[in-house]
């Protein structure tokens, strides 16, 4: 195995390890009346100077969701992604998920965009 590949295990390896710190919800998430089984993830809202805004509000446009505030959601690394347009209740609020971004060669993981309403 050469180097970076090793490291690549490694890092994953962690990411599985602080599971629990790192993805602290687990839920179902819905879309078009299909339920998915349980995912783990965690979510991050984003302020005004965040890098992250800007791709999150495109894709909630391109969503045709407007006035609902944009997150990133992150999926633990052995979890199916939620589809674009899947829902799941989230503290007393219902999260969608607007996009996603390309998959890190390093981590293996993606940023989920997606909006609270």
């Amino acid at each position: 195995m050469d180097p970076l590949t090793r490291e690549r295990e490694s890092i994953r390896s962690i990411l599985r390890s602080e599971a629990a710190l790192l993805y602290r919800h687990t839920g179902a998430w819905e879309k078009g009346g299909l339920i998915s089984p349980p995912v783990r993830f965690s979510v991050r809202t984003l302020g005004p100077n965040s890098r992250d805004l800007i791709p999150a509000e495109q894709a909630a446009e391109r969503a045709g969701v407007v006035g609902a505030d944009p997150v990133i959601i992150r999926v633990h690394l052995d979890d199916a992604l939620p589809e674009p347009g899947s829902t799941i209740q989230y503290d007393q609020r219902t999260l969608t998920v607007t996009g996603w971004s390309e998959q890190s060669d390093f981590t293996g993981t993606r940023r989920l965009f997606g909006v609270l309403q």
